[in-house]
């Protein structure tokens, strides 16, 4: 007496090949990106730290006489990490990107909660930027657009190649808009707390 062999469902053979497919081709991204992230450096030039500096003529006693706006048409000062005060590198880190020192430039983990509440909400509510993808918005410029936003992940992962994180951290500091034409911590402190950077206590 034979036993019949019990055959497999098509729908299994179907959904293990789509599984197989998806695999593939998530591999393949992988490397696309990877490949991508090697193959192209971030553009020194784009760090360089003139172009936020405004020209400022002091007097024999160090007193500001006169300033004039920054190519970014504002007030800027820049201040290396070392020279500013520790709460202020830690504040920043807390509030906008708590993963730092752990993520390759993009929070995939922040980018996944961002897209669940933007699809609670409706209406986007979430970015999921990390400190890294806010310096490529802000030395490089991409649109504001879905392609945009590709481009900064990538250009994101790209600079981490490039600098330390520590470095990245200060590029940030020095760049982000305070509002009244004051770019960077130092103009900030100096024009809302009329106060030196180094100087800024946690409160």
């Amino acid at each position: 007496m034979t036993v019949p062999v019990p055959r497999r469902r098509p729908w299994r053979r179907r959904l293990r090949r789509l599984c197989l497919l998806a695999l593939a081709g998530a591999a393949a991204a992988a490397l696309a990106v990877g490949l991508a992230v090697r193959l192209v450096d971030f553009p020194a030039e784009a760090l360089s730290h003139a172009k936020t500096e405004s020209r400022r003529l002091l007097d024999r006693h160090g007193r500001l006489l006169r300033e004039a706006l920054s190519d970014a048409d504002g007030r800027g000062v820049w201040r290396p990490l070392a020279e500013v005060s520790p709460w202020i590198p830690k504040a920043f880190i807390a509030l906008e990107d708590r993963r730092f020192a752990a993520h390759p430039g993009v929070d995939w983990r922040g980018v996944a909660r961002a897209l669940r509440d933007n699809l609670r909400a409706g209406r986007v509510v979430a970015g999921g930027s990390t400190l890294t993808q806010q310096v490529v918005k802000l030395t490089l410029r991409p649109p504001r657009t879905l392609a945009g936003k590709l481009r900064e992940a990538l250009w994101a992962l790209r600079l981490e190649r490039a600098a330390s994180k520590e470095q990245i951290l200060e590029q940030y500091i020095n760049r982000v808009p305070f509002g009244h034409g004051a770019v960077g911590i130092e103009a900030a402190a100096r024009l809302y707390l009329d106060t030196p950077a180094d100087r800024l206590s946690l409160a």
